[in-house]
C-alpha cells in the first residue's frame, strides 16, 4: 500500500502530451484502437476489484486499502488512454464483441481468489507484456511514456495478484482444482469467440510496422507474432512460481483468453 501511494502519479502533469506527434492517417488510427481496446479492458480491472471492496473485512483493512489504490490506477489509465486516442483528432477506435465478452466473463466471479487469479495473475500479468509492446515501438515519448507508466503499476497490481494467490495456495490444495476450473469455465464460455480481436492485432501490426509498405507490415507481423510467443512464456512462467506444474501451467497458459485481459 505504501508502495502504490508513494507511486501515484498525476495524468496531466506527469505525461508530455507536448510530444505527442502527429501521425500518418493509418498509425494514428492503429494508435487509437490500442488506445481504446486498453481503456476497455482497464474499465473491468476497475470494476472487479470494486466489487469485492465491500466484502473486504476490516481485520485485512490493508488489503483493502491496497484495492482502493488500484482502483485509482485503473480510472487514471482509463483517463490517459482515452486522451491520447483523442489528443490528435484521431478519435476512438472498435469495440469488438470478442471484447465485449471477454471482459464480462470477469465480472462472474465471485470469488475473490479466483477473480484475482484470473484478471491480475493471468490477464493484468498478460497486459505487462502488451504494455512493453506499445512502449517499444510507440511513434512518440507521450505514448511511451503513457505505457511505462501504466506497466508499473499493473506490474504492482500483479504482484499483489501472486502474492495472494501463492499464499492461498500454501494453505489449502484443493484450491489447485478451483482455479483450473475457473480457467477452463470461462474457455468454455468463449470459446466461439474467435483469437485476436481483429481490429486489435491490426492496430498492433501497423504499429510494430510503423507504416503500411508490405515490408513494413512483415516486420510487423512477425513482432505480434513475438509478442504472443512472449504472452504465453510469460505467462507459464508466473504460473509456476504461483506453485501450479509445468503441465498445468502450460495448459491453462493456453487456456487463457485470446482478448489477453
Amino acid at each position: 500500500y505504501d508502495q502504490a501511494v508513494s507511486a501515484q502519479w498525476d495524468a496531466t502533469r506527469d505525461v508530455p502530451w507536448d510530444e505527442v506527434v502527429e501521425c500518418p492517417p493509418a498509425l494514428e488510427a492503429a494508435v487509437g484502437q490500442i488506445m481504446t481496446f486498453l481503456a476497455e479492458n482497464e474499465l473491468s480491472a476497475l470494476y472487479v476489484p470494486s466489487r469485492f471492496l465491500p466484502r473486504v473485512h476490516p481485520a485485512f483493512v490493508e488489503t483493502a486499502m491496497f484495492l482502493a489504490t488500484q482502483i485509482a490506477d485503473e480510472a487514471r489509465h482509463i483517463d490517459v488512454f482515452l486522451k491520447r486516442a483523442r489528443v490528435t483528432g484521431g478519435g476512438l477506435g472498435i469495440s469488438s464483441v470478442t471484447t465485449s465478452r471477454s471482459l464480462l466473463s470477469l465480472m462472474e466471479y465471485e470469488d475473490f481468489t479466483e477473480a484475482a487469479f484470473v484478471l491480475s495473475v493471468l490477464g493484468e500479468g498478460t497486459f505487462l507484456d502488451l504494455l512493453r509492446f506499445v512502449e517499444d515501438h510507440a511513434p512518440d515519448r507521450c505514448t511511451a511514456e503513457i505505457a511505462r507508466r501504466t506497466r508499473a503499476d499493473e506490474s504492482r497490481h500483479v504482484h499483489f495478484g501472486m502474492a495472494h494467490v501463492r499464499h492461498a495456495l500454501g494453505n489449502d490444495p484443493t484450491l489447485f482444482g478451483r482455479l483450473e476450473a475457473a480457467v477452463r469455465k470461462r474457455a468454455a464460455t468463449l470459446h466461439d469467440s474467435g483469437g485476436v480481436p481483429a481490429p486489435l492485432q491490426d492496430a498492433l501490426v501497423v504499429l510494430a510496422a510503423g507504416g503500411t509498405e508490405p515490408r513494413e507490415i512483415a516486420r510487423g507481423h512477425e513482432a505480434f507474432r513475438a509478442l504472443t510467443e512472449t504472452m504465453h512464456e510469460a505467462r507459464i512462467k508466473r504460473l509456476a512460481r504461483a506453485g501450479f506444474t509445468d503441465e498445468q501451467a502450460a495448459t491453462m497458459s493456453l487456456l487463457h483468453t485470446s482478448n489477453f485481459m
